[in-house]
């Protein structure tokens, strides 16, 4: 029954979709090429030529932003990890520096090392830029 209705729910998406399409097609067939003055046949499908080009370099140039853009996100999201993981660690190598000056016993959880998830990211990046070698 569920996956019926998001048949359906998708079916309707695609025809709303084409449907707009569609209308988009009409509309930009009468598009004004120049507003005044003569224009031969080979000048306005020029000037056409030109804007789908322009169009064209302006969504590559939108779609290397939106990359550029997670990219930098994913690089400081790794970095305040990193800096949350090297805090950690200091934290868990003074716990141990008073645990051993006091003689206690340290704990099992405190015997491993808190690895930076930076660095480990640093050097697989540094093995496989090697192995392209």
């Amino acid at each position: 029954m569920l996956a019926k209705a998001q048949l359906t729910k998708l079916d309707l998406g695609l025809a709303v979709r084409r449907e707009t399409e569609q209308r988009k097609k009409q509309a930009t067939s009468r598009r004004t090429v120049q507003k005044w003055g003569h224009l031969s046949v080979e000048e306005a499908r020029d000037k056409i030529d030109q804007k789908a080009q322009l169009a064209a370099k302006k969504a590559a140039a939108k779609v290397a932003r939106a990359a550029k853009k997670l990219q930098t996100a994913s690089k400081r999201a790794l970095h305040q990890a990193g800096v949350t993981a090297r805090k950690a660690e200091r934290d868990r190598k003074k716990r141990v520096a008073a645990l051993t000056k006091a003689r206690a016993a340290i704990p099992e959880e405190l015997q491993d090392p808190i690895p930076n998830p930076e660095a480990e990211s640093e050097s697989e990046s540094e093995s496989e830029s090697e192995s392209d070698r």
